[in-house]
């Protein structure tokens, strides 16, 4: 999981993935200029792709798990594995329409909260062992 630990990696994928969507999205734009754009159904389910994609990698890139703390790590991970699977699922669906939309809406709703309480686990924690570290070295009373 270097990805998550290397922000050279991740500043790269972020900064060619988002400068790959943004020129994918100008070219369908210049594409109905000019006449040659795709059907509107295909169309649309391009560019949220696209926006899908550029969103995933931006957040992605926000994740940060260079610590030596394992349940740090691992929050990270589990953030970033509903991401992924949100991102995934959202762009699978649009494409193919392969559940229906109740069982979809659940799916989505508990991928969101977990990453939810994820996050705030993490920052909790973060919190938590920052001012531990900070009164052990005496800066904090």
């Amino acid at each position: 999981m270097s990805f998550f630990k290397d922000a050279d990696i991740r500043g790269k994928t972020y900064a060619y993935t988002l400068l790959g969507c943004v020129m994918a999205i100008a070219f369908i734009g210049l594409a109905g200029i000019w006449g040659i754009a795709p059907a509107d159904s295909i169309l649309y389910k391009l560019i949220v792709t696209l926006i899908t994609a550029g969103a995933l990698s931006g957040f992605l890139f926000t994740l940060n798990a260079e610590t030596d703390k394992k349940l740090s790590q691992r929050l990270v991970y589990i953030i970033g594995g509903c991401a992924v699977s949100l991102g995934l699922l959202v762009v699978l669906q649009i494409w193919t329409d392969f559940m229906n939309d109740v069982f979809f809406a659940k799916i989505i709703s508990t991928l969101v909260v977990i990453g939810l309480l994820g996050a705030f686990a993490l920052a909790v924690f973060d919190d938590f062992f920052e001012n531990k570290k900070l009164k052990d070295e005496n800066y904090l009373d």
